[in-house]
């Protein structure tokens, strides 16, 4: 079996636990053991929610724009502490997606805060909140479906994509549930129920004939036998990187279904399982996690009233063909060896032209190459790429552009591709 080093295992899980591990993280937990480390990070990790008084949850958001909304939620990833519970946020919303194509900035706004509560807590609660969440009525045609000839939309969606996968269910499910889940109405930003359009009668979905409501919906779906491995098999897949093998999968189905489909334990399972830390790494970094990181290794952090920072363009998320509440379908963004191609490398070689490094960033990193890895997270990368790291710096003498040429170089290797 290939074999890591014990930094390049530690490097690992911060780059896998943090979006945009910080140099006094790295230097925190560096030289930690891997256990160790992992430990730090979910204890430190900051499960951020706005709450009344914060600017963001009181904010008229109608009255922004999109880019606002984008740069608010990045600047969120960038900040030291966003760690587990804001790559869940991510998760999410990639998962159960809803697009500003169709939904206001307030709706999506409220989705993150729904996204934010439930993050980590439990999949029956999450499925049941969002199915009547006023971004997915808009979003998948709730808003408006009567029970008499009802929009079919969501209760595809719920079974096909966001709980169960294709092949567990009949068109006939989808039409009962789709009955069920009419009646519901966008009022005023608010999701109200209209008894008088939605459905009252018996109706048979997966096996069993019964009166329904939403919840009971959502129920017999999140008790169906294929939920337990769909969603544990997503989650595995986003936070390691690969298809579970069988055992792992049926180790964590059951860990889901013990604890009631609450989603810690499970994320939980899966980090101090064997795959998390696997030798061959195959986790892709998606765009946006790749800028973030990239962000924080050229100088960019979180904004202070204090201490502002560079900001992000709104164009390097279009560069990079993933912009947060732009999903290109209701599937979300692909989660595969694409964000690797030679059309990817060509975007973010762009995005890197012009870099030009703040004063911070020039103070505190050598301009050497093992210095420039260590501050990229990577414990250890591959002769070619140190090699070619090492021919750079030989050949670029002046000490600033010789650490911006490093930097560059490095963010584009193959190594920082992955997580």
């Amino acid at each position: 079996m290939t074999q890591i080093s014990q930094p390049e295992r530690t490097m690992r899980a911060i780059r896998r636990l943090r979006f945009a591990p910080s140099m006094s993280e790295i230097d925190r937990h560096g030289e930690l053991p891997a256990v160790e480390a992992i430990r730090s990070l979910l204890d430190s990790d900051d499960e951020y929610i706005p709450g009344d008084g914060d600017a963001a949850a009181v904010r008229d958001w109608d009255n922004a724009n999109y880019d606002e909304l984008v740069q608010w939620w990045f600047e969120r990833m960038l900040t030291p502490s966003a760690g587990l519970h804001e790559r869940m946020v991510w998760f999410w919303h990639g998962h159960l997606t809803s697009s500003q194509q169709k939904v206001s900035r307030a709706q999506l706004f409220g989705q993150q805060q729904l996204f934010r509560t439930h993050a980590l807590g439990n999949f029956r609660d999450l499925l049941r909140a969002v199915s009547i969440d006023p971004a997915m009525l808009r979003y998948l045609d709730g808003d408006g479906s009567v029970g008499a000839n009802p929009n079919e939309n969501y209760a595809r969606e719920l079974m096909e994509l966001f709980a169960l996968g294709v092949g567990h269910y009949q068109e006939a499910d989808i039409r009962s549930a789709a009955k069920v889940l009419s009646g519901w109405r966008v009022v005023d930003g608010e999701s109200v129920y209209d008894p008088e359009a939605g459905f009252d009668g018996p109706v048979t979905f997966l096996g069993k004939r019964q009166r329904w409501d939403v919840e009971g919906i959502v129920d017999q779906v999140c008790d169906h036998p294929a939920c337990a491995p769909f969603i544990t098999a997503k989650l595995h897949r986003f936070i390691a990187g690969s298809t579970a093998p069988d055992d792992v999968l049926a180790d964590l189905s059951r860990v889901f279904i013990d604890n009631n489909l609450e989603i810690r334990p499970v994320v939980e399972a899966i980090i101090w399982g064997p795959t998390f830390l696997d030798p061959t790494p195959t986790r892709v970094r998606q765009p946006l996690e790749w800028l973030a990181a990239t962000a924080t290794v050229l100088g960019h952090r979180a904004a202070t009233p204090d201490a502002p920072q560079p900001r992000v363009e709104s164009w390097w998320f279009d560069q990079l063909a993933q912009v947060p509440f732009q999903p290109p379908n209701v599937a979300g963004w692909p989660d595969d060896s694409r964000w690797v191609s030679a059309g990817q490398v060509l975007a973010r070689t762009n995005l890197l032209s012009n870099v030009r490094l703040p004063q911070n960033i020039l103070d505190a990193v050598a301009p050497t190459v093992d210095a420039v890895l260590r501050h990229c997270a990577l414990g250890e990368v591959s002769d070619q790429t140190r090699q070619a790291l090492q021919t750079a710096a030989d050949n670029q003498p002046a000490d600033e552009r010789r650490l911006e040429l490093l930097l560059s170089l490095a963010v584009l290797s193959p190594e920082f591709a992955l997580a």
